[in-house]
């Protein structure tokens, strides 16, 4: 019977899944468990053959394991294919289907948050995988006035080929004039408390009015307390984690929380 649930990655302590998840499967009235597990790259392929053949129904994947789960996938997801990156697994039958549910929970969060969200330009700090499910979620919410920043524009146009025709991207330093700005870089996250991709400087010398930060832990980032001191209203990402665990739950379970 598959009835283990795991969150994998490194480092893997600061994670909040656990007690979010045994929450909803409480909830749920379900017999199923839910764990921490440290796994690097050098021990994914194994802990997948595993849980392939063994009691695991699925797992949340984190830093650094996104994208390179994606070697040992059966089967992807449509937003996996264009994003290059998985934050979920669900096992049956031996094989391992792969999901994205951080841009749904990015989509539930920010339309809930700011009023009028349509209207407004956004700024997208970062390339990498969370960066990616953000650019894709705003799209899927009609928005086209998307602006990256990066520091290697070369890297950016390779790792964002898919979305080109829809964004642009410039290097950091170029003006900031948008209304939004997001921090999806991982600077201010467990080893890199004290960084910020922008300067206090920064967020007063752009027209921004929000700040966002996909990081949930700590719930105050640098990126944050400097946009906070600048005057901007600010938000973590804790609305886009819960959104994207209620999505994961689902894929797993056929359970709704809100319905619990």
């Amino acid at each position: 019977m598959r009835n283990k649930l795991y969150v994998i990655g490194s480092p893997i302590e600061q994670s909040k899944s656990p007690e979010v998840m045994k929450d909803f499967i409480n909830r749920a009235e379900l017999e199923l468990t839910y764990e921490k597990k440290e796994i690097n790259k050098d021990g994914l392929e194994s802990f997948v053959n595993e849980a392939k053949t063994g009691e695991v129904l699925g797992f949340n994947i984190t830093t650094p394991l996104k994208e390179e789960i994606l070697k040992y996938a059966d089967e992807v997801s449509e937003a996996v294919k264009i994003l290059g990156a998985a934050n979920t697994a669900s096992l049956a039958n031996g094989e391992m289907s792969l999901h994205n549910t951080d841009y749904i929970g990015f989509m539930k969060d920010i339309t809930s948050q700011i009023p009028k969200y349509e209207r407004y330009s956004y700024a997208v700090l970062g390339t990498g995988g969370a960066a990616r499910s953000i650019i894709y979620a705003l799209l899927k919410l009609n928005i086209f006035q998307i602006t990256v920043y990066t520091r290697d524009e070369v890297e950016a146009h390779y790792k964002l080929k898919n979305f080109e025709d829809d964004i642009e991207i410039y290097p950091y330093g170029y003006g900031m004039d948008q209304d939004v700005i997001i921090n999806a870089t991982g600077l201010g996250m467990a080893g890199k408390l004290d960084e910020s991709p922008l300067s206090k400087e920064d967020f007063e010398m752009s027209r921004a009015g929000f700040a966002y930060d996909l990081t949930y832990n700590p719930e105050e980032t640098k990126f944050l307390a400097l946009a906070k001191e600048a005057g901007l209203i600010t938000m973590n990402g804790w609305g886009m984690f819960m959104g994207q665990a209620e999505e994961a739950f689902k894929i797993w379970t056929g359970a709704d929380r809100n319905e619990l």
